[in-house]
């Protein structure tokens, strides 16, 4: 799992990018401790997500103090004023890339998380309660964490999986159990009392009679 998006209102956008960019230069300010791309393909593709965004108008803020020092291939930036066509906001970054987008208030981004794709994961970060459950009633996602990251994911007796775009079923504990187990139907027919009438599909069948009238004006 990896963020693809934040979704934040604009009067708290400067102070988001001041957390991270000191969390990052906390974190990863040694290079040797700052994992890279897998491959040079992995590292390629990044490139062209960033410099797709920033030639469509986006703009690159930096996390660490020192861009491309020592060791590092990748730094991690982030990504702000992004127009909608870039291919960051349509394709997994699985990488140090974190696209940032304001929205005017939380319904707001609830719409836009409805006109995507269903999210393996949603992460709500907040005090407000009754924002939250907005969030949570009017969402799809596989899971959510709230005020966090991942954890949900790490807890067996959770179930784990996606929904729509991002995956079908779930494992983790008993729901791993039930995903992975074929449930036989087994369906017994008996009539009525242990007689006939009433049994199975018998009244389905012709011919009708006025019992097969009353019959149905019961069941509607």
């Amino acid at each position: 799992m990896a963020p693809d998006y934040v979704l934040i209102e604009a009067s708290s956008q400067q102070e988001l990018i001041r957390e991270l960019q000191a969390a990052a230069q906390s974190q990863f300010s040694n290079p040797e401790e700052l994992t890279g791309p897998i491959d040079d393909e992995q590292l390629q593709y990044w490139q062209f997500l960033l410099s797709d965004a920033i030639d469509r108008g986006a703009k690159a803020i930096p996390l660490l103090n020192i861009p491309g020092a020592g060791a590092r291939r990748f730094d991690p930036i982030a990504l702000i004023d992004i127009p909608p066509a870039a291919r960051v906001l349509h394709e997994e970054i699985f990488g140090p890339i974190l696209p940032i987008i304001t929205i005017g208030n939380p319904l707001a981004a609830i719409n836009y998380i409805n006109q995507h794709p269903n999210p393996l994961a949603l992460y709500w970060f907040g005090k407000n309660k009754k924002n939250l459950q907005a969030v949570l009633q009017n969402t799809r996602s596989g899971g959510v964490t709230i005020n966090d990251v991942f954890l949900q994911a790490t807890v067996d007796s959770l179930p784990f999986g996606g929904i729509g775009s991002s995956g079908m079923g779930k494992y983790h504990g008993k729901a791993g159990f039930d995903a992975f187990s074929h449930q036989k139907s087994i369906l017994e027919v008996r009539g009525l009392l242990g007689t006939n009438i009433l049994k199975g599909t018998r009244p389905a069948r012709p011919p009708y009679s006025k019992k097969t009238d009353r019959l149905i004006r019961c069941l509607k």
